[in-house]
């Protein structure tokens, strides 16, 4: 490496300790990737990919940094497409675990190379998910996940199929899934849409594996007495028929689960 090189390659060292001076990042390997890009450097965003890097590394402060760019990126990438709130809330969701939880796929951000602004990467990455998403829909009928709530029940009396049952229960889920916290409500929607782990879940709300585990079968229980209690009001059952009526009618109920665990506008 030439004299001007090493240059430029402090001059981009320096960059990403003012801007980023509490990053937990090896700065040695992080010189390295720098040097790899070679004459590219000049116009590297450095201070990205010092960022993403910081990120694989899971360095929790540094995904909170991520954090507020994804949300940027998200926004302003769909809203050129026309896209809803919900679909902008969805796949901002979707990119937060591609990147932070990519399961047995390499994290996204393992293909950002710096060469590009790191918010015009996410927004061509955020586009391409709601793309993804879109086809997605088109291929696959909404999931009824009634059971996911609700404990294994008797086998049911024939004298609950009746639409008013069916309506009865898909107006419970309703009002009881509308008022689950945003919190849970993201945890619930991992968990029974995402197929995400206990593990994953707590990783995205930093918390120990149990008291996840905790947390969100005392989210489940609370949305299934809910609907128990919304039941009652409406049918005047007793707790055992409306274990009946959920196992009955599950896959009847004309519910979307994916509309009513979406985050709130």
């Amino acid at each position: 490496m030439g004299i001007a090189d090493k240059v430029e390659l402090e001059a981009a060292l320096a960059r990403v300790r003012q801007a980023w001076p509490g990053l937990a990042l090896d700065l040695r390997a992080f010189a390295q990737r720098l040097e790899a890009l070679g004459p590219a450097l000049a116009k590297a965003d450095v201070e990205g990919l010092a960022l993403a890097q910081a990120c694989l590394a899971g360095d929790l402060a540094a995904q909170g940094e991520m954090e507020g760019s994804i949300k940027v990126a998200v926004e302003a990438a769909l809203r050129r497409l026309g896209a809803s709130n919900e679909e902008i809330d969805e796949v901002r969701q979707r990119l937060r675990m591609e990147l932070f939880l990519p399961g047995k796929a390499r994290s996204k951000l393992d293909y950002f190379s710096g060469r590009g602004s790191l918010g015009g990467w996410l927004r061509a990455v955020a586009a391409q998910d709601h793309v993804n998403l879109q086809r997605s829909r088109q291929r696959h009928q909404p999931k009824d996940l009634s059971a996911y709530f609700f404990e294994a029940a008797s086998a049911p009396d024939a004298r609950w199929v009746r639409e008013e049952c069916r309506q009865a229960l898909r107006l419970a889920l309703e009002e009881a899934l509308a008022v689950v916290p945003e919190r849970e409500r993201t945890a619930l929607r991992m968990s029974a849409l995402d197929g995400s782990s206990i593990d994953d879940i707590a990783r995205v709300f930093q918390m120990h594996r149990s008291t996840a585990a905790r947390w969100l079968v005392r989210a489940k229980a609370e949305v299934a007495e809910r609907v128990r209690e919304g039941l009652v009001r409406r049918l005047g059952a007793s707790a055992g028929d409306l274990s009946s009526v959920v196992r009955i009618v599950g896959d009847e109920v004309p519910v979307t689960f994916e509309r009513l665990l979406a985050p709130r506008k």
